[in-house]
């Protein structure tokens, strides 16, 4: 029988340790970040230019393509992902972590602990649990950290981690390289990135049908 490609993935391969790719980003290209129907069958619409569309229908379009982005016709997920604002995925990492058993308003000293073994901060240098616990002593409140006190307790990890870097830069990759993989903000993430390419889409393709309208008329008008 003929082999049949539709849907395959097929990829360049390079050794292993030359892999720069992040943990999402490899999640991402082998296919396992669940894509969700949310709307279908539902009777969802997004507006633009007076025009509507069926959000089930720009949800069907903007589905996960295996083939390279500059090839994609629709909006995709992926082109979004990195765009969710990266203050916003901290804030999920702050509740993410508050959820933990036991649930809390606030981080204690416990949960900030295996948050640092989880994402393995400060692992490229030496005595990296003094460090840790001698930053969360500097940072916390009663032994607590509030969602202000979190934002900053980053900021020092991220400038200790890497300080080859600006302070704002050295969060940004921090935030990219670690804090992504939490689940909670991982979910979280993919589903404002799957919601800016719905967007983006819908106004596409609201601009291509009003446009198409004033064309038609035009030329009607002119015969």
């Amino acid at each position: 029988s003929p082999l049949h490609l539709r849907g395959a993935r097929i990829w360049k391969l390079i050794p292993k340790e030359n892999d720069t790719r992040t943990q999402w980003r490899v999640d991402y290209d082998d296919g396992i970040i669940p894509w969700d129907n949310c709307y279908a069958g539902l009777n969802a619409f997004e507006e633009h230019f007076r025009v509507r569309v069926s959000l089930d229908m720009i949800e069907k379009q903007c589905i996960d393509s295996p083939y390279p982005l500059e090839r994609a016709v629709h909006q995709q997920r992926i082109q979004f992902f990195e765009k969710v604002p990266f203050l916003e995925v901290i804030d999920e990492a702050f509740h993410a972590v508050c959820r933990w058993h036991p649930k809390g308003t606030l981080i204690d000293n416990v949960k900030w602990a295996k948050l640092c073994r989880q994402m393995r901060f400060l692992s490229n240098m030496k005595n990296s649990k003094h460090e840790i616990d001698m930053a969360f002593v500097r940072h916390s409140d009663a032994r607590k950290l509030d969602l202000v006190r979190f934002h900053s307790i980053l900021d020092d990890i991220a400038s200790m981690q890497h300080p080859e870097l600006t302070k704002e830069n050295a969060l940004i990759k921090t935030v990219w390289s670690s804090i992504v993989t939490i689940t909670d903000v991982n979910a979280m993430m993919w589903k404002e990135a799957k919601a800016m390419a719905l967007r983006h889409e819908s106004v596409r393709v609201c601009a291509e049908t009003r446009i198409a309208a004033f064309v038609r008329k035009e030329i009607q008008e002119s015969k």
